[in-house]
Parts: C-alpha cells; structure tokens; sequence
C-alpha cells in the first residue's frame, strides 16, 4: 500500500462504526456520479473540510493521518 493510501486507510480506520458507513457510502455516491457530479461533490467536501480544518500547532497530530 502507497503512503497516501496508507494515511487514508488510518483515517478511516479512526472513524466510529457509523463514520465508516457515512464514508463508505460518500465514497459509492460519488462513485456513481458523471463528472459534474464528481466536481459538485469534491467542492462541497473541499469547503465543508476547509471550514473545519485545523491550522497551527496543535500539540498533537492530524487527526486523520496521525502525522
């Protein structure tokens, strides 16, 4: 497994029983979508990622992948 997959893979690994669902199905809607679709999606996530981002030192690691 790639490193990039690999951090991937710990974030959801992270994730609650019912985290994992609601990733599992983002992952099949957006699997199903045409282009459009797939571009709608990934700046709705990007914006919603980007209002909850942590930024600075923040005394621990991210806590998607660890680092």
């Amino acid at each position: 497994m790639n490193e990039k997959t690999a951090r991937v893979f710990n974030g959801w690994l992270g994730l609650t029983m019912d985290e994992r669902q609601e990733f599992d199905k983002a992952v099949r809607d957006f699997r199903e979508q045409n282009e459009s679709g797939r571009t709608r999606i990934r700046e709705s996530v990007r914006k919603t990622a980007d209002a909850r981002m942590e930024t600075g030192p923040l005394g621990r690691g991210c806590p998607c992948c660890g680092r």
